[in-house]
């Protein structure tokens, strides 16, 4: 048995496909998404597509960017030489909080290992 419309239960379902969000959690969204006013909620879902759109992989280290080099890659303050790798596209932003060091990243997950060898050893 539905308990809600069909436009609802729609929205619903179509949020609880993201990652960590399930029927109750989108459940809420929805209802929130509803009682917003319609601007709000036309700038959130442009948002969305413009970042889907416009949102690539950085040609050095494969962090997400809407630039052909990410803001830390693109830094000429930056050692270039001393790359850490880490497991995933939000890992820099976390170890940026917690250090001072102006290394390079690299996402482990976007690397092929042929690439990473080829920059250690140049």
């Amino acid at each position: 048995m539905d308990y809600y419309s069909s436009q609802i239960s729609k929205l619903i379902e179509e949020l609880s496909c993201l990652p960590g969000i399930g029927a109750k959690s989108a459940a809420r969204l929805a209802f929130h998404l509803i009682h917003m006013p319609k601007e709000e909620v036309k700038r959130l879902a442009d948002t969305m597509v413009s970042a889907r759109e416009n949102v690539r992989y950085c040609k050095e280290c494969y962090t997400l960017t809407d630039q052909e080099l990410c803001p830390i890659c693109s830094s000429s303050s930056r050692d270039h030489k001393t790359i850490m790798v880490v497991p995933g596209i939000w890992q820099p932003m976390r170890r940026q909080e917690d250090t001072t060091a102006s290394i390079m990243y690299y996402m482990e997950p976007f690397l092929p290992c042929w690439e990473l060898d080829r920059r250690i050893s140049s």
